[in-house]
């Protein structure tokens, strides 16, 4: 099975405001507003562009706003992403490698740094439309991005999945389980010291 980077298209939010409003972009950033800091299971399916599974993993994610998060895939091959607001590390302990790169200059093109960030950055940065109020919302990126559009998924006040296609026009689906929100985490939740022998690569 082919090893795939689409961890960059992760990781997440929680919640629903009990308010409708009438901006769709407004409804977005009330129900990533509502909680800072969450954690739980995810499971990730990748498929081509006719609908055939690519790759399947799963593993478990901590989110702390604005900007921290811990996404952690276990299987079928261990990764590891997180960010302190300032740095990304991404570690694969397969290759003996991490990749490490500028926050800031991946805040406005991943799915996940999106989530775990400022929720009133969402105008500057997507189109939102309501696909079914309280339930489906679509974000189109403004911008030249690594996925066309993505789409949040809600059930009984709760995220429940997220859908991304990118520009091949593969669908990376992420479905969430075990959330649990106001959570309590340590700084080193969100660092990420690198073992001796590991190759580094730094991306600007």
């Amino acid at each position: 099975m082919q090893k795939n980077s689409v961890t960059f298209y992760f990781l997440f939010i929680l919640g629903f405001s009990h308010t409708t409003l009438a901006n769709p972009t407004v409804e977005v950033s009330a129900l990533l507003s509502r909680y800072d800091a969450f954690s739980g299971i995810f499971e990730q399916t990748l498929l081509d562009d006719k609908g055939q599974t690519i790759q399947a993993s799963s593993g478990e994610f901590r989110i702390q706003r604005p900007g921290l998060f811990r996404w952690e895939t276990y299987q079928p091959f261990p990764q590891l992403l997180v960010s302190d607001l300032e740095t990304l590390w991404l570690f694969d302990p397969d290759l003996e490698q991490v990749t490490i790169r500028p926050f800031a200059n991946q805040a406005s093109q991943s799915p996940a740094l999106l989530l775990s960030g400022n929720a009133d950055d969402i105008a500057v940065h997507y189109d939102v439309a309501v696909l079914d109020t309280g339930k489906r919302y679509e974000l189109t990126p403004k911008q030249a991005s690594t996925f066309t559009k993505m789409e949040l998924i809600f059930d009984q006040q709760l995220l429940q999945q997220i859908i991304v296609i990118d520009s091949l026009a593969q669908t990376t689906t992420f479905a969430f389980s075990k959330i649990k929100t106001d959570q309590t985490f340590s700084p080193s939740s969100f660092t990420f010291d690198v073992p001796e022998g590991i190759d580094v690569l730094i991306d600007e």
